[in-house]
C-alpha cells in the first residue's frame, strides 16, 4: 500500500536502482571460482593421469597401500595387519607396522617414514601417505598427508567412476605374504614370510607406461652399501622397469640423484625414491637412466 506522507495523501516511493555491482559481482566470483580450479588443477601430477600410490592408516588401525590408476580405471588395496613387525627405514629397529606412523610423527618425519617403510621392507611403491583414509567425507577434513588440495579432491571423487569389479583388496595374510609368529616382544603377530612379493600384489605394482618405455636403467652405487643395489633394483623391477647394470664406486657423501632425460620412468623412480633429477645423461651414455646414490640415501633407506 502506498506510504503516507505531509505533503499529500498518499506517494509512492521509487525502488532502489540497481547499481553496476549487481552484475559486476557474479562475475568476479565466477573468475575466483574457475582461477581456483585451475590453480588445483595445475598444483595436482595425479591430474596428468599418472598411477599414484598411498599409504595411510585404515579404519581398522591396519596399515593400507591403494594403487589409483587413473588411465586404467582401478583401485588396487593391500591391507598390512597392524600387528606385523617389520624393520623400520633410517635404522630405527623393529616396530609393529600399526604404530608407524606415531611412530614418524615422534621422529619429525611424519608419514614420510610409512611409505619409506612400505616401499623398502614390502618393496610395494609408495610415494604418497595419509594418516587416515582420504574419501568424499573427509576431502577436507584436518587428516595429514602429503597430497595437493588437488589430489585429495581427485581421490576422493574417483571411486565413484570406477566399476565394482575394478576395486580389489587383498589383505596380506591371505596371500601368505605375512605370517603369525611370535614377535621381539614375546607376543603374537605377524611377521613377512618372504621377501619377494606374491604374484597377486607384485602385479597391482606394475606401471604400464613404465614398462611401455622400457629404458635402460643402471644403478650407481656409491653409498659403502654393496646390498643397497640389489634391494632398489628389486622395487624398481616390481615397478615394471628393467636394470640393466648394477655398478660400486667409491663413496661419496651425498644423497641420490636420477640422470637422464625427463619421462614417465624417471618422474616416478624419483617421486617413490625421492631423488633429484638431472636432464644431462651420466658416463658414456649407454643408459637411457642412471641412478647414484650416496651415504645419504643409505642412511634414510
Amino acid at each position: 500500500m502506498p506510504a503516507r506522507t505531509k505533503k499529500g495523501p498518499y506517494k509512492y516511493k521509487s525502488k532502489p536502482k540497481l547499481g553496476k555491482w549487481f552484475f559486476v559481482l557474479p562475475v568476479v566470483f565466477l573468475v575466483i571460482i574457475l582461477s581456483s580450479f585451475f590453480f588445483l588443477l595445475s598444483s595436482s601430477f595425479w591430474g596428468r593421469g599418472e598411477r599414484l600410490g598411498l599409504s595411510y592408516i585404515n579404519t581398522s588401525g591396519d596399515i593400507a597401500v591403494t594403487n589409483f590408476d587413473p588411465k586404467l580405471g582401478t583401485i588396487a588395496t593391500v591391507v598390512i595387519p597392524k600387528d606385523t613387525e617389520v624393520e623400520v627405514s633410517r635404522s630405527l629397529g623393529k616396530w609393529r607396522i600399526g604404530v608407524l606412523y606415531q611412530l614418524g610423527e615422534n621422529e619429525k618425519l611424519g608419514g614420510v617414514l610409512l611409505s619409506e617403510t612400505i616401499t623398502r621392507y614390502f618393496k610395494m611403491p609408495s610415494d604418497r601417505w595419509a594418516s587416515g583414509e582420504i574419501s568424499f567425507s573427509t576431502m577436507f577434513s584436518s587428516l595429514k598427508t602429503n597430497l595437493s588440495v588437488a589430489d585429495r579432491v581427485s581421490i576422493s571423487v574417483f571411486p565413484f567412476f570406477v566399476k565394482s569389479g575394478s576395486k580389489i583388496s587383498i589383505n596380506a595374510a591371505d596371500v601368505q605374504y605375512v605370517k603369525k609368529s611370535k614377535l621381539s616382544d614375546g607376543k603374537l603377530g605377524y611377521i613377512r614370510a618372504f621377501e619377494k612379493l606374491p604374484f597377486e600384489i607384485s602385479t597391482i605394482f606394475a606401471d604400464p607406461d613404465i614398462s611401455t618405455e622400457a629404458l635402460t636403467i643402471q644403478i650407481e652405487n656409491r653409498s659403502g652399501k654393496k646390498a643397497l643395489a640389489s634391494d632398489l633394483g628389486e622395487i624398481i623391477e616390481v615397478m615394471g622397469a628393467k636394470i640393466f647394470s648394477l655398478q660400486a664406486g667409491d663413496k661419496i657423501d651425498s644423497d641420490c640423484i636420477i640422470y637422464g632425460k625427463r619421462s614417465v620412468t624417471r618422474d616416478r623412480l624419483s617421486r617413490v625414491f625421492t631423488c633429484k633429477t638431472s636432464d644431462k645423461l651420466k658416463g658414456q651414455g649407454n643408459f637411457d637412466l642412471v641412478i647414484q646414490i650416496g651415504t645419504g640415501f643409505a642412511r634414510r633407506y
